[in-house]
């Protein structure tokens, strides 16, 4: 009896892991592959108070008008995958951008999680 219980529980706890390292994989290795909006920067504004940049997005072929959230910590590269700043993407360029949280409406902030720098 006793050998059978600890093989039980052996499975049960590499099942757990296995189940948690999925988890893992899935949020953040998983997700970082889609885009959560693309778009024209249509204004930037620096807020002081929170030391975070507002970007409105206007979405690809007239889609929804996005609010990004942003910190200089933002990751931000070029399409061909090399390091960028914030302060290197103005007014009029398209980026792709993935977020934290879900989209309601062009008024509610999103938190950059990335930025993609697409062109000029």
């Amino acid at each position: 009896m006793m050998k059978k219980e600890k093989v039980l529980l052996i499975f049960c706890v590499v099942a757990v892991f296995a189940f948690l390292f999925a988890i893992f994989v899935y949020f953040n290795i998983g997700s970082n592959r889609l885009v959560d909006c693309r778009g024209e920067i249509k204004s930037i504004i620096y807020n002081e108070s929170d030391n975070s940049y507002y970007i409105k997005v206007q979405g690809n072929f007239d889609g929804p008008t996005y609010l990004i959230k942003a910190s200089k910590r933002t990751p931000v590269k070029n399409v061909i995958g090399g390091k960028m700043t914030i302060d290197s993407i103005h007014v009029g360029n398209t980026i792709s951008v993935n977020y934290r949280g879900k989209w309601r409406d062009s008024d509610t902030p999103l938190v950059a999680k990335s930025i993609t720098f697409e062109q000029e």
